[in-house]
């Protein structure tokens, strides 16, 4: 066997196998007389039948799957011995399927793949950076008291919908204003306060059960994400969606707010922790003050990342990563859709790439008992927060099992370790310039769009 490695540029290369027959033909005999002693044929005793006719049977595919084996295990056993630091996976190449298993016995399979960018990053006091505080006040303070009081409130039926009302709707699709047979139909829950259009949530008050009107139910939605949920359909369906729809009112119900009182405080922070509505307010104003540190930091975060990207002007195997998520992505998707989405991709990947020589190089990682410890203190906080309930250590243990089994949960929170970690040292590192914001502005300043990137999350690290 031999394996060549040849480069097309500094990030694409592509890696030849060559084989020959030394290289499988025992495992390929071994497998053959593994069939010939289990075969069972009309006219032979069992392990007699003769090594021409089993050949014939089963030779070609046996040799097949050897082949693939082989392939597999001396590919990646190559790019972990030349540590070779790779984008996505290989994909092989179009001419690994024009091999003749009847007359070939000498192979040569070929395989693109993407290398991870070289590039030094350094971090010091020379690059400055504004970092937003958000101001208090106390309309912020009275809403978030507001949030509180409905979360933890009951849920009542009401008889006329209100803009605070709740309304259970069965949509049905239209065509040329009639109720189309085999159209969309579901049942979903629309939130009035939710619903940006002006128009749309006029047309939303004053229904009583039973009720029917046309509507667009795109102007009810937030986004291609939230019509699918509400529809029931996919994100494509809901991109193309054109119709409108026949809603009516199945339902209509309420958040009926909890009393600002002793058992209040006591459900959010525990018994007697709290005793006065003035004690109230101020707790929740230092946890407002908290949660803007966190939201100045994510912009202070967005803004690092952008002018590391500016300053080091990585490149990344485009045309190869494009090939890959093609082939790779769980749905199916169309060359457009990845042309159309992936600058943003490149630029997640970049910034990931920056971040992780960063936490690298400064010895930036989290433990596996920091890890629990933080799961557990999260876990007993939306207990307490949520359903106004307090974990024994049995009870909390149990949860922290169950968390720990999700490794999609377990990566995210250890990503968001990681980021706590980089930001620390970030802001022992850089420059930083306070600046006084309203919450309105600091919102206008970041106005970043949620991304729904069809491949987000798709990893391609190998």
């Amino acid at each position: 066997m031999e394996i060549i490695k040849e480069d097309v540029d500094t990030l694409n290369s592509v890696i030849k196998i060559q084989l020959k027959p030394a290289d499988y033909e025992a495992n390929v005999s071994k497998v053959l007389r593994d069939y010939r002693g289990k075969a069972n044929i009309p006219g032979f005793r069992k392990g007699k039948v003769p090594m021409g006719m089993i050949n014939k049977m089963y030779g070609k595919s046996v040799l097949a799957d050897e082949l693939n084996k082989l392939l597999s295990s001396s590919l990646y056993d190559y790019i972990d011995e030349k540590k070779l630091k790779l984008l996505g996976n290989p994909l092989p190449s179009d001419t690994n399927d024009q091999m003749d298993l009847d007359t070939q016995t000498e192979f040569e399979f070929k395989y693109d793949i993407g290398l991870s960018p070289e590039f030094d990053v350094n971090i010091s006091d020379k690059d400055k950076f504004t970092r937003y505080v958000i101001t208090l006040n106390e309309e912020m303070t009275e809403k978030y008291v507001k949030d509180i009081t409905k979360r933890l409130g009951g849920v009542i039926d009401v008889e006329i919908s209100d803009e605070e009302a709740m309304i259970q709707c069965e949509f049905k699709e239209l065509a040329d204003k009639e109720v189309l047979e085999d159209g969309i139909q579901h049942n979903a829950t629309v939130s009035i306060e939710f619903v940006k259009d002006e128009k749309s949530k006029k047309s939303l008050l004053a229904l009583k059960k039973g009720d029917t009107l046309t509507i667009d139910p795109k102007k009810l939605s937030r986004g291609e994400g939230d019509l699918a949920a509400m529809l029931n359909i996919s994100k494509s369906q809901a991109e193309d969606l054109k119709s409108e729809f026949q809603l009516t009112v199945v339902e209509i119900k309420k958040v009926n707010a909890a009393e600002v009182n002793q058992e209040l405080f006591d459900k959010v922070y525990g018994k007697d922790k709290i005793k006065s509505e003035k004690e109230f307010k101020e707790k929740i104003n230092e946890e407002l003050v908290k949660m803007f540190e966190k939201d100045s930091d994510y912009k202070l975060k967005i803004d690092i990342n952008q002018k590391m990207l500016e300053k080091l002007k990585i490149s990344t195997p485009d045309e190869f990563l494009k090939r890959w998520i093609l082939t790779s992505n769980e749905k199916e998707i169309t060359v457009e859709q990845v042309d159309r989405e992936y600058e943003e991709y490149a630029e997640n990947l970049k910034i990931q790439l920056i971040t992780s020589k960063i936490a690298k190089e400064n010895e930036v990682k989290v433990e596996g008992e920091e890890l629990t410890a933080f799961v557990k203190e999260m876990t007993l906080k939306q207990y307490k927060e949520n359903y106004g309930i307090e974990l024994d250590e049995e009870q909390s243990e149990q949860v922290i099992k169950r968390f720990m089994e999700n490794k999609d949960e377990v990566r995210n929170v250890y990503e968001k370790l990681v980021d706590d970690k980089l930001m620390d040292l970030f802001k022992k590192t850089f420059i930083l310039k306070d600046k006084a914001i309203s919450y309105d502005d600091f919102v206008k300043l970041v106005n970043e769009k949620k991304s729904d990137s069809f491949f987000k999350g798709l990893n391609p690290f190998k």
